[in-house]
């Protein structure tokens, strides 16, 4: 009996997987013609059979339709996918940055962003530590998401912490803020070497502010560029005095 459960069950797999790939197929133009309707029927039948893949990719499609009746479906879909992939990090860090992006709701959000950035999900780490700063709770473990990541060389990550540093007023670390956006600076975030000049300027460091507003302005902070200019005028005045 055992056996006879055990072929069935490989059974109903095979089959799920099959269709799987034949939307696959459809999906991302494999050898034919593109055909969305027919990704969706086969997806829905791979998906009836417990592919949390089919689910997960259904759920894209429908969520990039941005319509309300769509956006039922992705969310109906991302929680099968979820499930059937037994809670898995991946799956139920999709349906969490669903929640959180598309939705907007940031209390259904938490809880799957959560499995997604345990399972290392960046995406979702990301998206998670944006929850709690709007929410202005669990800055300690924001800090140490961004530090990951910025330790990883995310330029993006570094700005964010140096940003949490400099302007929470839970977290305010002045040291702090200036050396995550200085690391960010240096990966070229021009955000940030404008933000490192303008703390110069604070510190009447103006060869310093000079030297980052120059920075900022070549990776593309026009004003930066006229702020820069006005340095030089200034101290070109105090020559001639």
């Amino acid at each position: 009996m055992k056996k006879i459960l055990l072929i069935a069950l490989i059974s109903v797999i095979a089959f799920s997987q099959d269709y799987y790939k034949e939307a696959l197929k459809y999906h991302k133009c494999l050898g034919v013609e593109c055909d969305l309707e027919k990704t969706k029927e086969l997806y829905i039948i791979s998906c009836n059979e417990k592919s949390y893949k089919a689910c997960n990719n259904l759920a894209t499609i429908y969520n990039e339709e941005n319509n309300p009746d769509s956006l039922q479906k992705a969310e109906y879909y991302y929680k099968l996918s979820c499930e059937y992939n037994n809670n898995d990090g991946i799956s139920c860090g999709n349906l969490g940055i669903f929640y959180s992006n598309t939705l907007k709701d940031d209390i259904k959000a938490e809880p799957y962003l959560f499995k997604g950035c345990k399972a290392n999900i960046k995406d979702a780490c990301m998206q998670l530590a944006f929850v709690y700063i709007n929410t202005n709770t669990n800055l300690d473990r924001t800090a140490k998401i961004f530090e990951h990541y910025c330790k990883l060389n995310d330029q993006n990550s570094c700005f964010n912490l140096g940003q949490l540093y400099l302007y929470n007023d839970k977290m305010k670390n002045k040291k702090l803020g200036f050396e995550n956006h200085l690391k960010a600076c240096n990966m070229d975030n021009a955000i940030s070497c404008k933000n490192i000049a303008i703390l110069y300027v604070k510190h009447n460091n103006l060869f310093k502010a000079f030297k980052y507003f120059k920075k900022s302005c070549g990776l593309g902070e026009q004003e930066d560029c006229k702020k820069a200019l006005g340095i030089v005028i200034y101290f070109i005045k105090n020559l001639k005095n």
